[in-house]
Parts: structure tokens; sequence; C-alpha cells
């Protein structure tokens, strides 16, 4: 053993490196990375990269790589595109600051940070919202709730979003100084003021076909600005004049939101999403070739391959009516031979004699 492994060796042995770790501690080509597989980085304005594994303890609440998250990207992403349902957010702040917060902005930078992941498209709240009339003005004998399951077999949706903030401080924290004197919340009539803000969210990811809640996640984002003018504004604008004039990214709310929102998007993709088998339907089953509810525009490929599960008697739960899934058998696999916009055309491969409309196909690689 050369000299080099051994003191990687005595390393892992005294400091208790685990090899993932001792992996990180080592140079990396974030390029090489990036255009081999899908993973998240921080590119910033001075063209830096680096992989969020490589930031330790970044994903962490209040630290001092806080700032990161407002320069998160993700790699390309080959695979079709699961569809993630976001709902309305939750208004559970108390306080004077309730009727301050802006639960439309923050669904919008919820959907911005999924969209920049590569691997989900959205089902916005108004789209629901929408289908919801639609089926309470049409529809006999649907459930009215929970209506969840309703909402992914019509729109294609795996999973869906729900968010309530709990925590909305544009002044949580300020310090300044200037002609008038100095003060922890104030600081002189005309002068410097630092204004800091925090924002704390809890996100739950549920199944829309079981409406069975299968992860939660709790997020707080801050951000800081210097400011100049008189106490209790300054050029940071924060708190609702400062949205108001349609600068909200800019104050120091407006970046808490975002690096919140960045941080639970991470770990929602790639903890608790990252794994699940994307889903499509059968529209039509003609000869050997079966027609899919997915085409270009949700990242469908041609040579793509997927697995066919046959789906049988749905289980429905006698006490609530809600259906917690259904039996599925595997049918055969199929390969992806035409592609179109809105669908695709895949060629049987083994199986699938039993295949038919409504049954699931699963992206089973490339």
């Amino acid at each position: 053993m050369g000299r080099r492994a051994v003191l990687a060796a005595m390393a892992v042995l005294v400091l208790g490196l685990s090899g993932e770790a001792l992996a990180r501690s080592r140079r990396v080509n974030v390029d090489e990375v990036i255009a081999k597989e899908w993973t998240a980085y921080f590119e910033f304005k001075n063209g830096k990269k680096m992989l969020v594994t490589q930031v330790r303890g970044v994903t962490a609440d209040l630290t001092k790589q806080e700032d990161y998250w407002w320069w998160v990207k993700y790699s390309g992403y080959k695979g079709p595109k699961g569809r993630l349902a976001v709902y309305q957010f939750d208004n559970k702040v108390t306080g004077g600051w309730r009727s301050k917060v802006q639960v439309d902005a923050l669904e919008e930078q919820l959907v911005t940070e999924v969209l920049k992941t590569n691997r989900w498209t959205i089902v916005k709240r108004k789209e629901i919202e929408i289908l919801l009339k639609e089926q309470d003005f049409g529809a006999s004998g649907r459930v009215a709730k929970p209506s969840a399951a309703k909402i992914g077999q019509v729109l294609g949706a795996q999973f869906g979003v729900k968010a309530a903030v709990t925590e909305y401080e544009p002044q949580a924290a300020g310090f300044g100084g200037g002609a008038g004197g100095a003060g922890r919340s104030g600081g002189g009539l005309f002068g410097l003021r630092r204004q800091r803000a925090e924002l704390a969210c809890n996100f739950q990811i549920f199944d829309t076909t079981t409406s069975v809640v299968t992860a939660s996640v709790q997020k707080r984002g801050w951000a800081a600005a210097w400011g100049s003018g008189a106490a209790g504004g300054g050029r940071s604008g924060s708190g609702a004049g400062g949205a108001a004039a349609g600068g909200f990214q800019k104050t120091p709310i407006g970046r808490a939101v975002q690096s919140c929102m960045a941080k639970a998007v991470y770990i929602i993709v790639t903890e608790h999403l990252k794994d699940k088998a994307w889903q499509g339907k059968i529209m039509l089953k003609k000869g050997n070739q079966l027609y899919v509810n997915a085409g270009e525009n949700a990242g469908m490929a041609v040579g793509y391959k997927l697995k066919v599960l046959s789906k049988g008697e749905a289980l429905v739960d006698p006490d609530t009516g809600l259906v917690l899934g259904d039996e599925t058998t595997d049918s055969g696999t199929a390969t992806v031979t035409t592609l179109k916009e809105k669908y695709s055309i895949a060629t049987i491969a083994t199986g699938c004699e039993n295949a038919k409309k409504g049954d699931i196909v699963e992206f089973a690689g490339q």
C-alpha cells in the first residue's frame, strides 16, 4: 500500500470519516459530474460551481451558507418527468404579521424551485380548483371528500404538495446607526440599518391516488440586508411596503422565502421522490403497440423502456370509501418507438397479452 493510501486509511480510522465524506473531501470535477448524472449544484455569480453535497451542513437551517440557496441549479435529467400537484399555502402565522403573508408569492416561488429540478412538471392550484368545480358541477355520486384521489386520476399527478407557513418575520431582528444615534432595532433618523427576515414552512408530500402522506419536511429560511433611510424603513424594503412596490424578490423576506423553498424542494426531490418511478397510463392498445399518455413535452424519448402493470380491482377502504390503491400484476415490457408532442407509442417487447386501456406503465430505463 502506498504512502497516500495509508494516510487516507488513517484519516478514516482516526477521524471516523465515512467513505462518502472522504469522497466529498477530494477534488471533484463538477462539470463532469453534472454531465453524467442528475444532481444539484450551486453556480455563483463568479462562475464557480459546487455540488450541494460538497458543502458540509448546507442543507441545515440557519447556516452560514444560507445565501448559497439563491444560486442552486440542477443538471439535466434523462427520463419522463413526473407531475406534481401544488396546493394553496395554508397561513398559520399568528400575530401582527399574519395579514402580510403573501401566500401567492410563496406558492409561485415553490413552483419555480420545483421546475428548476428538471424532473417534475407542475399542476398548479388554479388548475386543481377549476377541476374541482367541473367535477362538482357535472359528476353525480363522486365522493366529495377527500377528493385528492380524483384529482390525481384526472390530472395525472402522482404526488401532491401541501404547505403551511408557520413563521413569517420580515423584521425578525435589526440594528443600525447614523445621525441621531444607534440602537438594536432602528438606528438613527437617517443612517444605515441592517434588517434580518425569517420564514418557516411545513411541507407534506402525499400520494394523490391514496391521499396518504408519504413524507413531511420542515424548513426555515432567512436573509439580511443593509439599507438606508428613516428608522423603520430603508432601501431594503422589508415587509409589505417593498413587496407592494413589486420588489418582493429583492427584500430580505423575499430572499428568505427563496432559500426556504429551495432547501425544501432539494430535500423533497432528492430524498423523498428521487426513487419514485415515473408512471403513465395506456390510452389505447392497437396490435403490438401501446399508446401512452406522455410525449416529448413530458420528457419521453425514443428508446425508453417501460414496464407494464395491469390494473385489477380497486382497493377501497370500507369505512371512508377512499381508494387506497389497485391490485396490479406485471404484464410485460415495451419500448418507445414513436414520439409525439403529447403522447408516445411503445412497441411491445415481452408479454402484454392482457394489457388494456387504463393500465399503468412505469419508466424502466433507457
